[in-house]
């Protein structure tokens, strides 16, 4: 089982009190070393981690969409509740599990667009319609992404199709099962050894 407790009792950010008091501002400033630092711990690219934050929520740590889609990376409940996240409100706790289930998707599609529209749509939607789903939002949100995070082209109809625009193997992150005794090194962000159990 995935499970995710204490993160923010192991890592703190010293603008968090500040992030409290305000309703939704943008915090880039403050989160985007730990979206680069947590993204390159999961072998995740860090400039399409950062593409993804800005395009799901501005870096507004406490934002929360109509559908009830929470915090940095927009972690629906079901999801939160899928990973047992401790606090989806919590700002890195919930760039862990977003950054987490990108890499997991990215595992099965071993394609940007379509682990993008994944994250977007869901996997029923791309597995249903064997690419990019025609939805509107869905297609403007891989665009947007991809041309923030590797100065892309808008996906054609053949990059739709699953398995074209794959990436090297190399840039495919391996997904590794959840395993209580690993951890994700945040050192760099704060200047310790602080380890995050969970991943």
């Amino acid at each position: 089982m995935r499970r995710f407790v204490g993160i923010a009792a192991l890592f703190s950010i010293s603008a968090t009190s500040a992030v409290a008091r305000s309703p939704a501002p943008n915090q880039r400033a403050v989160f985007e070393p730990v979206v680069r630092a947590v993204a390159q711990s999961l072998q995740v690219d860090p400039d399409m981690a950062a593409a993804i934050v800005s395009q799901e929520s501005a870096w507004r740590p406490t934002i929360v969409s109509p559908k009830g889609a929470t915090g940095l990376m927009q972690l629906m409940p079901s999801l939160a509740a899928h990973y047992q996240m401790h606090n989806i409100n919590d700002p890195v706790e919930n760039i862990i599990v977003g950054l987490y289930h990108f890499k997991y998707l990215m595992g099965r599609y071993k394609n940007y667009e379509l682990a993008l529209a994944a994250y977007n749509a869901g996997e029923p939607a791309v597995d249903r319609y064997g690419g990019i789903p025609p939805y509107r939002e869905t297609m403007n949100y891989v665009q947007h992404i991809m041309s923030r995070a590797v100065g892309s082209t808008p996906p054609t109809a053949t990059q739709n199709e699953m398995g074209s625009n794959s990436l090297p193997a190399e840039h495919v992150p391996a997904v590794t099962p959840y395993n209580a005794d690993t951890a994700l090194d945040l050192s760099s962000i704060n200047g310790s050894d602080t380890h995050i159990a969970g991943l």
